[in-house]
């Protein structure tokens, strides 16, 4: 167990066939060595994939998952910030009006993860990628609600039912806590399905391959930055951390049971080494002209350029980290010239990037105070067609009806519009829930074993 919680209204009950099973797993034996290496360690701890299953199962019926965003969240998130991405209609359906829009998550069905290897891989230019994943997360049938303020009432303008799958690799910050990272392809959308769109022009087949673009963009601050995890002292023994990675594979398929971390023992109280000093300055900005942008493009958005110049004080050699907008922090990169694209960059307006240094492989060096640079993403025919993009369209939407699972709704200027109600259909307004979940997860599930030299 470890972990209970009463279901939320807001998720349904789940199927008997995806809860997980609460038996105990087998026992993980350590052994004198970090498994794969001849590397002594003096503390092991084991975090079974039965638990991280069961845990999700209990952050599901909690109704944590139950998330909002909106234009209080971040106010580059407009109406007419996604009609200028390519939901024309959406200007129209406002008359013109850059309205408030907020998007609501609910999840359909139990999500779960996986133990993966936990490994990287380097490219030419000295960025790591993560190779596989130390983390899946798995969220199938997540049900997303897009809701525009028209005529002072929240109104439903599309509904998406998807599957999202997470890679994320695991590392450690200066003070030992566990911090997520997301590559530029760790989120994965499959399974796309749109609904309630009858008040849009645009067609099924066009909003299905339109929104994968924007749901990704929005995602990672619709979950949040994922709170770090506190690896605590151990009886007056701060644990210094050799290894993270997936132990004792699962028979015919890349997970593994266990995720295993490796430590070695050292004062609690002793001096940490010198932390690194970061500089970062942006050398050029990169951004195509606004239908290149658009996720209407017929080769997919162009996402813009940010050319980062990073260094670090010291003689030893560094690695850098970024994120964008307050969201993941990005696998670390040798380069002294980071290339930042990201989703959100998409949405014209002021964006920040965060720049943090370490010696390379060290991770109680992390400079404990990222250097963050603030820039403005325009295309440059913005402003002599801005008029023209923001321009409601002559042509009227025509009511429409869509059979099958979809609800009926009729687009009538005056009145008899899908209002959502004050307070109706989530669980909490928090982008940062997910990640407070997470937060609990190295509390509440280490098997811990601790070996003594």
């Amino acid at each position: 167990g470890g972990v209970d919680t009463e279901r939320n209204a807001c998720v349904p009950e789940p199927d008997p066939a995806e809860v997980p099973s609460n038996l105990p797993p087998d026992r993980l034996i350590f052994e004198d060595t970090v498994p794969g290496t001849a590397d002594s360690y003096m503390a092991g701890i084991g975090i079974s994939d039965a638990f991280l299953d069961w845990f999700m199962y209990k952050v599901y019926l909690s109704g944590l998952l139950c998330l909002s965003i909106g234009t209080e969240t971040t106010d580059m998130l407009t109406s007419s910030t996604i009609s200028l991405m390519g939901m024309g209609s959406l200007n129209t359906l406002t008359t013109g009006r850059n309205v408030p829009v907020e998007l609501r998550m609910i999840p359909g069905h139990v999500p779960y993860m996986e133990v993966g290897a936990g490994t990287f891989t380097e490219d030419d230019q000295g960025n790591r990628i993560i190779d596989e994943p130390l983390l899946y997360i798995f969220l199938p049938g997540v049900g997303l609600d897009f809701y525009v303020l028209i005529d002072e009432r929240w109104t439903r303008v599309l509904t998406v039912t998807l599957d999202i799958d997470m890679d994320v690799g695991l590392d450690l910050d200066q003070d030992n806590m566990l911090v997520p990272l997301f590559g530029e392809d760790s989120i994965h959308l499959n399974n796309v399905v749109v609904s309630n769109y009858e008040l849009l022009a645009e067609d099924p087949e066009t909003l299905e391959s339109l929104i994968p673009t924007l749901v990704g963009m929005a995602l990672p601050m619709l979950t949040g930055a994922i709170a770090p995890i506190e690896m605590p002292p151990i009886e007056g023994f701060a644990l210094e951390f050799e290894a993270l990675k997936g132990v004792k594979e699962r028979a015919g398929t890349d997970y593994y049971e266990y995720l295993g971390l490796y430590a070695n023992l050292s004062m609690a109280d002793a001096p940490p080494p010198p932390a690194r000093q970061t500089w970062a300055e942006i050398s050029d900005i990169k951004v195509p002209n606004i239908d290149l942008m658009s996720i209407r493009n017929p080769d997919g958005p162009q996402y813009p350029e940010i050319l980062v110049e990073v260094a670090a004080n010291g003689d030893e050699p560094a690695e850098f980290s970024f994120r964008v907008d307050d969201g993941f922090w990005r696998p670390y990169s040798t380069s002294s010239v980071l290339k930042v694209h990201d989703p959100r960059l998409l949405m014209i307006g002021q964006h920040s990037i965060e720049v943090r240094a370490r010696t390379v492989g060290a991770y109680r060096t992390l400079d404990p105070t990222p250097t963050k640079m603030t820039f403005e993403i325009k295309p440059p025919d913005f402003e002599a067609r801005k008029d023209e993009l923001l321009q409601p369209s002559s042509e009227e939407i025509e009511p429409r009806t869509v059979s099958g699972d979809q609800a009926t709704v009729l687009y009538q200027p005056q009145g008899n519009q899908q209002v959502l109600a004050e307070g109706e259909g989530c669980a909490c307004s928090s982008g940062n829930s997910f990640g407070i979940s997470l937060l609990w997860l190295g509390l509440l599930g280490l098997l811990l074993q601790r070996r003594r030299k």
